[in-house]
C-alpha cells in the first residue's frame, strides 16, 4: 500500500514538534529524511520537498523552505514573505506592510 502526502503536511512535521514539543530541527530535519526515502509513501513535489530539507539542514525553518521552494517551483525566483525570520537568509523577499507591487 501506497500513501501520498503533500509538501504542505510535510512542513507540519516540523512546525508542530519544533512549536509543541521543543523538537530540535536536526531531528526534525531526520524525521524527514527518513519519510522522503520510505518506499510506502509518496510525496507530491519529492524534488521540493528534498530542496526544503536542504535548507533546513543550512538553517531554515522547514516550512519557510517548503514555500519558498514551491514559489521556485512554480517559477518564481525570490518569493515573497511578511516573515523577517524567513527572509534573514535570503531565501525569501521581505516585505514591509506598506510595501505596494511594481503596477
Amino acid at each position: 500500500m501506497e500513501f501520498v502526502a503533500t509538501c504542505l503536511e510535510f512542513s507540519s512535521l516540523c512546525w508542530l514538534p519544533r512549536r509543541a514539543y521543543k523538537v530540535d530541527a536536526r531531528r526534525c530535519a531526520e524525521l524527514v529524511d527518513g519519510l522522503l526515502y520510505a518506499k510506502e509513501l509518496r510525496v507530491d513535489h519529492d524534488a521540493v520537498a528534498r530542496a526544503a530539507l536542504t535548507a533546513n539542514r543550512a538553517g531554515l525553518d522547514f516550512a519557510d523552505a517548503i514555500i519558498a521552494e514551491l514559489g521556485r517551483a512554480a517559477g518564481c525566483d525570490h518569493p515573497d514573505t511578511f516573515d523577517q525570520r524567513a527572509a534573514r537568509d535570503g531565501a525569501m523577499h521581505l516585505l514591509s506592510p506598506r510595501h505596494q507591487p511594481d503596477s
